[in-house]
């Protein structure tokens, strides 16, 4: 958000919109949630109601005047740029920017990962280049650039780094 331009009011909505975008997940079964492999067509649009029960959750909370779109932008975290996301199959500027950033954020966090049940992590290399083949359709080409040209995705190790170091 910073490396965008974004002032820090719009940077900290995308903050807690980050912290929170998953939040609809209590509302999907554990047996769906966890399951190791691949999903069922059925299965799948289970996990999937899972943005419209954060966008219920998140309504439900009464946010601040500055925070008050925390709610649309952690619901609309699987919305893709060509409109073949969820929960409401909008596209291009339609999402939020704070919504597309964090789509990126959480899909290369998603990839990198070691606790999904369902697949092996990918390398830094192997997620790059699947945030490179999914700009313009999945993703924002500009905050894909962004975030790749500028290395964004060593923030969070480097900031881990250092704490430990303390």
């Amino acid at each position: 958000a910073r490396a965008m331009g974004l002032d820090e009011n719009a940077t900290k909505v995308i903050e807690f919109a980050a912290m929170l975008h998953d939040v609809g997940k209590l509302g999907v079964r554990d047996d769906v949630l966890l399951k190791p492999g691949k999903l069922t067509a059925e299965e799948y649009e289970k996990i999937k109601e899972h943005a419209l029960y954060t966008s219920k959750i998140l309504n439900s909370i009464e946010f601040s005047r500055d925070l008050r779109d925390v709610p649309q932008v952690a619901s609309m975290h699987h919305e893709r740029v060509d409109g073949k996301g969820y929960p409401y199959g909008v596209s291009g500027e339609q999402i939020s920017l704070a919504a597309r950033i964090l789509a990126v954020a959480d899909v290369f966090d998603a990839l990198t990962s070691y606790d999904r049940p369902y697949k092996r992590a990918l390398s830094i290399e192997e997620a790059i280049e699947v945030m490179k083949k999914g700009r313009g359709t999945q993703f924002d080409p500009k905050v894909v650039d962004i975030f790749v040209e500028k290395k964004l995705y060593q923030i969070e190790r480097r900031e881990f780094q250092r704490l430990n170091a303390d």
